[in-house]
């Protein structure tokens, strides 16, 4: 952690190393039937959380994604191809009509 008591880059790329479970943005992407460029556009509307960026020198930077972006972005696909408005997407999506799966217990 900082001195702000935020967490580092350093810190996001141990978590993210971690959790073998986060998805790169070319998984989704091709599971939603989506160029990656709409993931990126949807995230950026508030459709979808935002991606945690790592930087991987020459290879330039991958995106990573909670587990749940998988189902909340088949979600927000299948709004859209109903003809709903980001901004009905984003509404339903702040009233909870979006629920990620839980987790399965252990």
């Amino acid at each position: 952690m900082n001195k702000a008591g935020g967490l580092t880059p350093s810190d996001m790329l141990a978590a993210v190393i971690a959790r073998r479970d986060w998805l790169t943005t070319a998984q989704i992407a091709e599971s939603v039937g989506v160029h990656r460029v709409t993931l990126q556009r949807w995230a950026k509307c508030g459709l979808l959380p935002e991606p945690t960026a790592i930087a991987r020198g020459r290879r330039g930077r991958s995106h990573f994604w909670p587990p749940h972006t998988l189902e909340q972005a088949v979600w927000v696909k299948a709004r859209l191809d109903e003809l709903w408005t980001t901004e009905e997407v984003s509404e339903a999506l702040a009233r909870g009509d979006f629920k990620p799966p839980s987790k399965p217990s252990s």
